[in-house]
């Protein structure tokens, strides 16, 4: 196709992931088949496994509400699980239907696949081809193939990216099975990279169109990213990424002697940190910070959030506790845990001290000192347990020995 010819027609591209082969197709088919039908597979299960009294809406309907009220935060977890899921899916299918790159001779359009509510967690825009000030790739360097590539295009009032490899014409493309893509995208060198990027339908129109945007073959190309330390959005959860880190690794490892006396509430951390990735991102892309910086910034705030929360619930609940610590007595049973000789304390287990407690007799009785505070669990006082822990090596092994590693 000449340049002339190029600039005298409307592009309208789609991104090649959702122009599949009919095998892909196929695939995906059966994958959401056999999803549905393992599905259907434990509803069946548990309906079978109910009492014949129990076999009807109502009283499913009851027993779900009941699990929710009993353990809230699980129910919440799955919740939303279900529902990242779900979304997922009917993101992929807006944008597979509406998520379009349209190149016209006097400009570039993006149209977002969401609605206009929604418009803001991923908005439209255009630049005409006189506005852009400068244009650049990005991720040279780093990109193990040209699907990773970015433009950058500046028009001195905003920044925007896309993926040109990704954007291709529904009626010349050709679509692949996934194997052969990743095959024919194996790692290559930036220069092969960079020519790839070239060959693709938007820098060719691109060239023809504002040839003075691109940078020349053999120039260097921009590869610097995103400087986060230079947006106050990105800067403020960087450093409370840090902070949350830094705690959580200080108070679980070198400050904090208390542990949860039970099954800490896993589920909790978890969903709190879900939560904090999904807050940091929508910080972050208020702050128009870019796409792949604002997921791997959130998800790492995320996690330290999550992490910090650990010890911290401990905290809060010593803090809240007005009755300070209590000694309560356990009987070691044959299996090497510990039953409380009271009503309502959690069982004790040290695995990781099994050598231990062997060495005493079962039935024998033990001290400990438990809390309880405010957020209703019971956390358990360490430091006269490592005492006689670190006696006892000590002994066994003549005065050389030490803890077990957990």
């Amino acid at each position: 196709m000449t340049k002339t010819t190029l600039l005298s027609n409307r592009l309208e591209l789609r991104q090649r992931m959702f122009l599949m082969t009919r095998s892909s197709c196929w695939a995906l088919w059966v994958m959401g088949l056999m999803l549905i039908a393992m599905f259907a597979a434990v509803l069946i299960l548990v309906w079978n496994h109910l009492p014949d009294s129990e076999r009807n809406g109502a009283a499913l309907l009851n027993a779900l509400l009941e699990k929710i009220v009993r353990d809230p935060v699980d129910a919440a977890m799955n919740a939303l699980i279900v529902s990242i899921g779900v979304l997922h899916l009917v993101y992929m299918r807006l944008a597979q239907q509406h998520e379009r790159l349209i190149l016209t001779p006097t400009g570039i359009e993006y149209r977002s696949p969401l609605p206009e509510v929604l418009q803001p967690l991923r908005p439209s825009w255009s630049m005409a081809w006189g506005q852009i000030r400068a244009a650049s790739l990005h991720g040279v360097k780093r990109a193990r193939d040209a699907r990773f590539v970015a433009l950058e295009l500046d028009n001195g009032v905003r920044k925007v990216k896309i993926l040109p490899f990704q954007w291709v014409e529904p009626g010349h493309y050709q679509p692949v099975s996934p194997m052969a893509g990743m095959w024919k995208l194996r790692r290559e060198i930036p220069e092969e990279v960079v020519a790839r990027v070239e060959e693709s339908e938007v820098m060719r129109y691109i060239s023809a169109a504002a040839p003075h945007l691109l940078p020349q073959r053999g120039a260097p190309f921009a590869d610097l990213g995103f400087n986060l330390e230079k947006n106050p959005h990105a800067l403020a959860v960087v450093i409370a990424f840090f902070v949350f880190f830094l705690y959580a690794l200080g108070d679980t490892f070198f400050i904090g002697h208390e542990v949860y006396a039970d099954q800490p509430p896993y589920r909790f951390f978890i969903a709190t940190g879900i939560f904090g990735a999904i807050a940091a991102a929508l910080w972050l892309r208020r702050g128009q910070v870019p796409v792949a910086e604002t997921l791997g910034v959130a998800l790492l705030f995320g996690g330290a959030l999550g992490a910090a929360v650990y010890p911290g619930a401990l905290r809060v609940n010593a803090f809240t506790d007005v009755d300070g610590l209590h000694n309560y007595q356990y009987q070691l049973a044959p299996d090497m845990t510990l039953h409380p000789l009271s009503t309502g304390l959690p069982t004790l287990a040290f695995p990781r001290y099994a050598d231990y407690w062997s060495h005493f007799e079962a039935g024998s009785v033990h001290e400990f000192e438990l809390r309880r505070g405010e957020l209703n669990f019971y956390q358990l006082n360490m430091q006269p347990i490592n005492r006689k822990m670190r006696e006892f090596y000590e002994e066994k092994s003549d005065g050389a020995g030490r803890l077990p590693k957990p």
